[in-house]
């Protein structure tokens, strides 16, 4: 019998391998074709940071063994590693190594970055707990406190250089006024104060930042655990420390490696605040001067490298801590909308009014308005940046949805390297691509020209997106991708018809970051862009100057600040529950 059955087994094994192999063949055929597609799809993505981001990077590294100049990078020789360390036969050091201020340098940025990231955690937090609260009025102190991140950084810098002023600055004034200094200070000019006026200038900036993102860490949480702690006699500590701490942690992790990164290579904030002196020059700042004001490619390259009285009691407590929260709301909104504030009414002010420090509006002139967008340009300036931000908008995200559906739905081989490759584009500073960049828009004939802006904004702005973007991706059911391929449905029709009406909180979420960041951009639009007419409104700040080179035009610039403030501000008026919402259901469930 056994044999008879082995037999029969052995008859029966090519029926059914008849029948088994087309299937199988079917299947891999089908596997075979979607990791087609999904190559297809992450194409111009890698291609275009392989192009705009790798590429420079490798040519950065080629001219630090170089003596390239900027003017003419063809004409070069190699030098080995002198750029980095040279001895010469007297014994003297030459170099990267050997300069004073590029260890300078690195101590500022080191300084800088622990000093903003560790204040910037600790108030971001205070922040995301405070707007996690339900209270009258959440929406509107939701949208003060995103106010200082919405604001771009070069009108940053000049709204708090502007109140940091030794003479006329209203930091000074309140702080002789309570009595907490004796004689005014000067902030930005005096070494031992004007980090701590960069720290300052960046902590009230990017803290919002921090805080939105624990904020969408913190709506996750489910609300049954925090009751069950209270019915266990958990007191307030005690639900933060064991319950919220640990479950916001990878989304708090999550923020300090995007802040930390940004920290480091920190540029336009001291570049404008300081002048990059040198009690604050930064990494990024001494590479771009060397490679740019002294046209050395070669050794910037080498530098990035009872009941009742229970329920009164309880009653008391609940009047207590929402007076709590409304004072904490009105002096976080306080805090964060005071300097726009200044900048606004400092804005109305002409002549001798400027110089006199006022909490209050008086006489109001728009003759600083009519001369910010009339004579020196900003008109101009503002249509650029329009310009330039949306169509960065419109390819990032066309180019990053396509990256993600192939990264979050489509199993393929080298699937986690493409994904770790396009995040790892985000850790190289600006200035660590430069020279090479500069290379290649010249070479693609964009110098002097919005494209090139366009060009460097989108490759910068993908890495983020599409991480946003895929994390989303992956929390959409199958079904629905299933039931669509049952019906025919293609698979850009399956992004285009299925997904993408779904992920519109995401969608809203990164392009608006990946406006913001156009917009605000300073140093590529700096370096490529030269003609006046094609500036965009960060660099036509900074470059506002009086009728000399000793005088600035305060009320103009603080009129230009708030008139290129003002779209930003609507859009996260508009948008901010979206904003919450894309970063609660993408960013922080990667």
């Amino acid at each position: 019998m056994k044999r008879d059955t082995h037999a029969l087994s052995l008859t029966a094994t090519p029926d059914e391998s008849a029948q088994v192999l087309p299937a199988r063949r079917s299947k891999l055929n089908h596997q075979q074709r979607r990791s087609r597609i999904a190559w297809l799809l992450v194409a111009p993505a890698m291609l275009l940071l392989a192009v705009v981001a790798g590429w420079p990077l490798l040519r950065t590294l080629f001219y630090s063994f170089t003596d390239a100049m900027l003017d003419a990078p063809d004409d070069y020789r190699f030098v080995g590693f002198a750029n980095y360390l040279d001895l010469t036969e007297g014994g003297h050091h030459y170099g990267v190594l050997a300069d004073p201020l590029w260890w300078l340098a690195v101590g500022n940025t080191l300084r800088f970055s622990l000093l903003s990231v560790s204040l910037e955690l600790v108030f971001g937090m205070l922040l995301a707990l405070l707007m996690n609260q339900k209270f009258r009025g959440q929406g509107l102190v939701r949208t003060a406190i995103l106010v200082p991140w919405a604001i771009p950084t070069i009108v940053s810098a000049k709204m708090w250089g502007w109140m940091f002023h030794d003479q006329y600055g209203v930091v000074n004034d309140l702080l002789l006024k309570t009595g907490i200094i004796a004689t005014p200070l000067a902030w930005v000019a005096e070494p031992g104060l004007s980090m701590w006026a960069v720290v300052i200038a960046d902590v009230w900036k990017t803290t919002p930042f921090m805080a939105l993102m624990l904020l969408a860490a913190l709506q996750l949480i489910p609300g049954d655990l925090y009751e069950a702690a209270r019915v266990d006699g958990a007191n307030a500590w005690q639900r933060f420390r064991r319950i919220t701490l640990p479950l916001i942690m990878p989304a708090m992790i999550v923020a300090l490696i995007f802040r930390v990164m940004d920290a480091l290579r920190v540029f336009d904030l001291i570049y404008v605040l300081t002048s990059n002196s040198e009690a604050t020059v930064s990494v990024s700042g001494y590479a771009r001067d060397r490679m740019v004001s002294y046209q050395e490619m070669g050794s910037g390259s080498a530098e990035r490298q009872g009941e009742t009285s229970m329920k009164l009691s309880r009653q008391q407590q609940k009047y207590g801590h929402k007076t709590l929260i409304f004072a904490a709301a009105a002096l976080a909104s306080v805090i964060c909308l005071f300097p726009f504030y200044y900048a606004l009414i400092t804005s109305l002010r002409s002549g001798q009014d400027l110089f006199q420090v006022a909490y209050l509006p008086g006489n109001l002139h728009w003759g600083n308005y009519l001369t910010a967008l009339m004579e020196n340009g900003i008109a101009r300036s503002l249509l650029n940046s329009i310009v330039v931000a949306r169509l960065t908008v419109g390819i990032c995200l066309l180019v990053s949805i396509t990256a993600a559906f192939a990264l979050a739905r489509i199993r393929f081989r080298g699937r986690k390297y493409l994904l770790f490759t396009i995040l790892c584009v985000s850790m190289f500073p600006q200035v660590a691509v430069l020279s090479g960049m500069f290379e290649l828009v010249r070479f693609m004939g964009l110098y002097d020209s919005l494209g090139a802006l366009v060009l460097s904004y989108t490759t910068f702005s993908l890495p983020f997106t599409v991480w946003v973007l895929t994390t989303f991706m992956k929390a959409i059911p199958a079904e629905l991708e299933e039931a669509a391929i049952v019906d025919g449905a293609g698979t850009w029709t399956i992004i285009t018809r299925i997904f993408a009406p779904i992920m519109g909180p995401s969608l809203v979420t990164t392009g608006l970051l990946a406006f913001i960041g156009a917009w605000n951009e300073f140093m590529f639009a700096l370096t490529f862009v030269i003609s006046s007419g094609k500036r965009t409104v960060p660099v036509a700040i900074g470059m506002l100057q009086g009728a000399s080179q000793f005088e600035l035009p305060w009320g103009t610039i603080m009129a230009a600040s708030v008139i290129v403030t003002l779209p930003i501000i609507a859009l996260v008026l508009i948008f901010q529950r979206r904003i919450v919402s894309g970063l609660t259901n993408g960013a922080v469930k990667g």
